[in-house]
């Protein structure tokens, strides 16, 4: 899985010292001490000697090779999660005020019942999981995923079966497959409950490498941050319907003719107020406030005093 990524050119040198401007900024000198933490993460990894190991083969060193697998890892959840996150808002955002309370109850009983905001919890929260989901079908970022066939093989469709020759450019559209009449009821609306309410759909929930459904495994070519990336937007979600009230200048709207949107919607999302809700409070689980106290001792001890997590949030 991690093969493809170590083939290509070093992206990062060893020496890291400064920022692209030359200079040591202060959101550079943040960054830096994430990146630290991330490094030691990975070097904790069952696979970490693999990794190396590939890398030897093809002289890359360990430092090249590893901010490499970052650099990809880093570059796809951007792309996608920063999308999402901006879709999810906005369909927050329209969303009526009994829908939003039936988010926010899942939420809280959630984090009541697993003594605060942890991993358990965000995998209870089914109805914003849900809702995260139907984003995703509805707005999927990446509308267009193409592949080459590595061997012959035949397709099934709706449509009949169709042949397809080794070394044949195929492409796949996420758009209309998520739209599909004999799987999904009324596929063009948006309907936030739809995953709670039918979980068997999340085998028909397309990612680049195959359905929501399927585990990751070195020949599935799944999208390796795909565990990251669900729960840091049900995260953002979170924070947004407990402590965010929020008014957009205009309402979103999806054609689903904008393809280069990236599945949020049509026009340039703009924001007429915001106000934070600093009364309504957020409780950590125990095992998060234990690891954000040995993350801001790493800060401490690299010298690099500013951490990038805000210690209010």
């Amino acid at each position: 899985c991690v093969e493809p990524l170590v083939d290509r050119l070093p992206i990062f040198s060893s020496s890291m010292n400064k920022s692209p401007l030359g200079v040591k900024t202060k959101f550079f000198t943040k960054a830096m001490v994430a990146y630290k933490v991330l490094l030691e993460g990975i070097k904790q990894s069952p696979y970490y000697e693999s990794i190396l190991k590939i890398a030897e083969k093809r002289s890359v060193n360990e430092v090249e090779a590893i901010n490499n697998v970052i650099f990809a890892i880093v570059f796809n959840y951007y792309g996608g999660c920063s999308a999402t996150f901006r879709t999810c808002a906005a369909r927050l955002s329209i969303l009526d005020d009994n829908s939003k309370q039936i988010l926010i109850a899942d939420i809280q009983n959630a984090i009541d019942q697993n003594g605060g905001l942890c991993n358990q919890a965000l995998s209870n929260m089914k109805k914003l999981e849900s809702f995260v989901l139907e984003n995703l079908r509805m707005s999927p970022p990446v509308n267009l995923i193409f592949g080459r066939a590595t061997e012959d093989l035949t397709v099934k469709a709706n449509t009949g079966f169709y042949q397809i020759k080794k070394g044949k450019l195929m492409v796949a559209n996420l758009f209309w497959a998520h739209r599909d009449t004999k799987i999904f009821d009324d596929p063009s609306t948006f309907q936030m409950l739809r995953f709670f309410n039918n979980p068997d759909l999340k085998n028909y929930l397309y990612w680049e490498a195959g359905p929501f459904s399927q585990g990751l495994c070195p020949n599935s070519h799944q999208c390796p941050g795909r565990d990251i990336a669900i729960p840091s937007i049900m995260l953002f979600c979170i924070y947004l319907l407990l402590q965010g009230d929020y008014q957009l200048g205009n309402e979103p709207v999806w054609t689903g003719r904008k393809i280069r949107r990236l599945g949020t919607p049509d026009d340039i999302i703009t924001l007429k107020q915001f106000k934070y809700k600093h009364e309504n409070k957020i409780s950590l689980h125990q095992t998060a406030l234990n690891s954000k106290l040995k993350y801001d001792e790493t800060a401490t001890k690299d010298a690099f005093p500013q951490c990038p997590v805000n210690h209010q949030a």
